[in-house]
């Protein structure tokens, strides 16, 4: 019995498989090398102001919601110098947190630890439906002062944690002020999301030109319907939403992907599917016809 594999086709062949198993290899290195430790990034601090009372503040940004247009802001506070009795503040202090939704206002009394606060911010940017295009931005202003009205100076700094997003100050954290620190921040969905997207879209694109392919043997070379068509087609409109459904960020349907790949895969999965029944009844027909 001769050997179908000619020594080309076998280099070929080991080349294929040495890929298959080379490429989760390399993507799990570079993934480790890439993807940081710390779950949260440091994003950047005002300039420090170092004086006989201040107040450290601490943002720790999170929880982006591109649908309601808001992210999540932690905010600790540490009061420094003659503010500071063993944690406990000597006396009253207000933190205005400026562009938040609600409650801008925060009040520490005298006598008690400065708790953590968390507040919303407001998005600014494109719409979500860009996905996985789309970008945000958002301002932080931390203003700091006391009952009468006097200035306290605020030392801000800036950390993210997100998984679907990577963040970045658009500039250093500044002050126009020593009460008031300011810092505007950019957000857009990180590289695997966008190459998980970009994949997706070439798949759907690949499954509707097979059936199309399918359907072009069989109409115009006159090539008999394939036993497997009519399961690989079913298949593939039933794969399609469960796979757009599974995009990571949960993308709202119009979205740019959708236009893109799914609204079209599914029409023309859809229409190849329905030719196919009609050229399977037609030939039926004509079949029965010739035979009687």
């Amino acid at each position: 019995m001769s050997d179908p594999w000619s020594p080309p086709l076998r280099r070929r062949a080991r080349w294929f498989i040495a890929a298959l198993f080379a490429g989760p290899v390399l993507a799990t290195v570079t993934a480790l090398l890439v993807v940081p430790h710390n779950p949260e990034t440091q994003l950047g601090s005002a300039p420090h102001i170092t004086r006989t009372e201040s107040i450290d503040v601490s943002a720790l940004v999170r929880n982006l919601d591109a649908v309601r247009g808001e992210v999540t802001v932690l905010l600790n506070f540490a009061p420094n110098g003659t503010l500071n009795d063993n944690g406990r503040l000597t006396r009253p202090v207000s933190v205005l947190v400026g562009l938040v939704n609600s409650d801008p206002v925060v009040n520490f009394p005298a006598g008690q630890p400065m708790a953590s606060v968390e507040r919303t911010l407001t998005l600014a940017g494109t719409r979500v439906v860009r996905y996985p295009l789309d970008r945000y931005t958002s301002k932080l202003i931390v203003i700091g002062g006391d009952e009468a009205g006097d200035s306290i100076p605020v030392n801000l700094a800036v950390r993210g944690n997100f998984n679907d997003f990577v963040s970045q100050v658009t500039n250093r954290p500044r002050r126009t002020s020593d009460q008031l620190a300011e810092v505007d921040l950019s957000y857009r969905r990180n590289t695997a999301v966008k190459l998980w997207a970009g994949l997706l879209t070439l798949l759907f694109w690949l499954l509707a030109a097979g059936s199309v392919s399918v359907v072009w043997h069989v109409v115009v070379e006159g090539s008999p319907i394939p036993f497997w068509a009519w399961g690989f087609m079913a298949g593939v409109l039933f794969a399609l939403p469960p796979l757009r459904n599974g995009l990571p960020g949960s993308p709202p349907l119009g979205s740019l992907v959708d236009w893109a790949a799914f609204y079209w895969a599914i029409l023309v999965v859809g229409g190849s599917l329905v030719g196919l029944l009609v050229l399977w009844n037609i030939r039926l027909r004509r079949d029965a016809s010739t035979a009687g």
